[in-house]
């Protein structure tokens, strides 16, 4: 995975997300629309970009797959691997829009002189031809609300009565969880890495206590909460035990935790955006953490 942004509409890899001490600190999105009605003639209209190996643009394609939404908006997938170039398609993975080569063409279309990361998720409006919003908790709570009219409605993943403990749960566990394994994984130094991996593997034994007995992280049915976490939990055994050397334990040794795994991974809505192969792909071509480029066979 090359890093790299752009700056002012130019590509460049003099970029960083660490402070001086070494310590990982994710940049933030730039677009953050919103959309507040939808019509049928909006069929088709948006797009969303993803990668199956990111977990921030997985949350989203779990999300469109569990609304049944496929028919109402159209899901163009990157190449896996990052380049020189950031995100980029190919003959397999193709830009069904407008033949772009790079994700960075995308957001140079939305923005000429837009300076920043170049991410996935990217919900696209093919009508105004501007990205609507690039944070996939923002992207999934619009699916969720403005989309699911024209949903199958199976899964309501932010019930109003439980707002507040679905938010409380999602903003801790992305700072316990989630980001921790890259603040880990990108540590520029020892005592950094001591530091979050440790914190680490303590927040991932109270989410085993936690789990003890419940099916769920909030009430009795899955929430966005559930949809926000998932994603990381996939790929700890996959790739984060190894590159990112969180490797304390396996996330298999925490036996409610991987409980809980499984059995949101037989939701066939889930499952079917699973995908291993391509997110070792991903995790084990980062230079700066693998230089071979060697991805290994095994999952955990």
């Amino acid at each position: 995975m090359a890093l790299g942004m752009l700056v002012n509409g130019k590509w460049t890899t003099e970029w960083t997300e660490h402070d001086e001490s070494g310590n990982f600190q994710r940049m933030q999105t730039k677009f953050r629309g919103t959309l507040d009605k939808l019509q049928e003639d909006d069929r088709g209209r948006y797009s969303l970009y993803v990668s199956y190996a990111c977990p921030w643009a997985h949350r989203t394609i779990m999300t469109l797959q569990l609304l049944g939404l496929q028919d109402f908006v159209n899901l163009i997938v990157v190449e896996p691997h990052v380049g020189e170039m950031g995100w980029y398609f190919s003959e397999k993975y193709k830009d069904k829009n407008y033949g772009f080569k790079y994700l960075q063409e995308l957001y140079l279309k939305a923005d000429s002189n837009y300076t920043g990361r170049v991410t996935v998720p990217v919900l696209w409006d093919g009508k105004e031809e501007t990205i609507v919003n690039n944070e996939s908790l923002e992207i999934i709570k619009m699916f969720n609300d403005t989309f699911r009219e024209f949903s199958n409605k199976k899964f309501n993943l932010f019930d109003e009565n439980l707002s507040d403990k679905i938010a409380g749960e999602i903003d801790y566990n992305y700072d316990a969880i989630n980001n921790a394994c890259y603040r880990t994984g990108f540590a520029k130094s020892q005592e950094v890495y001591e530091l979050e991996v440790t914190q680490l593997f303590k927040e991932l034994e109270k989410l085993d206590a936690k789990l003890a007995g419940r099916k769920f992280l909030v009430g009795d049915s899955l929430t966005g909460a559930d949809i926000s976490l998932l994603p990381t939990l996939l790929r700890f055994d996959v790739a984060y035990h190894g590159i990112f050397k969180c490797n304390i334990k396996r996330l298999k040794d925490f036996q409610n935790i991987e409980r809980y795994k499984n059995d949101l991974l037989a939701i066939e809505s889930i499952a079917n955006t699973f995908k291993p192969d391509q997110i070792k792909s991903l995790y084990y071509k980062v230079v700066e953490l693998n230089p071979s480029g060697i991805v290994p066979l095994g999952q955990a």
